[in-house]
């Protein structure tokens, strides 16, 4: 599970937690930290409809939404991965070096025609899972 308040979103900064196999406890797995996002891509800092109209717009809205996590195994000593997205990119982020790669640019938003609101209506991502329940 990725959570994050407000202000972590906006710093780009969040923890990503799982749940403890007994399922009694959250537990934190990675912290990430994406401010390096907000450097190389300045674009993604927006100020919301209500703020929009001001002088001084504020910035209240950072256009980053997290798509997935892969875990890294210790045997094939392999980092965990974030896959993230951007308006117009499918961005990875890997939380050990804190690399960050472009898998896919992809139309932006605005070229779709959609009657969807979501900002980012040109994906649908499904991770795998081979079962629902674990043996």
């Amino acid at each position: 599970m990725i959570g994050y308040t407000k202000e972590e979103k906006l710093t780009a900064c969040f923890d990503i937690l799982e749940m403890q196999g007994d399922l009694s406890e959250w537990s934190l797995l990675y912290r990430v930290d994406l401010g390096r996002v907000k450097e190389l891509y300045p674009d993604i800092q927006r100020a919301t409809w209500d703020t929009w109209w001001r002088q001084h717009r504020i910035i209240d809205y950072l256009a980053l939404s997290p798509v997935c996590v892969l875990r890294g195994t210790d045997e094939a000593e392999q980092a965990g991965v974030l896959i993230f997205s951007i308006p117009g990119e499918i961005l990875s982020y890997n939380i050990e070096d804190q690399a960050i790669s472009m898998i896919q640019e992809v139309s932006s938003a605005r070229e779709v025609p959609s009657s969807c609101n979501l900002e980012h209506p040109w994906y649908n991502f499904y991770a795998y899972s081979p079962s629902l329940f674990t043996l």
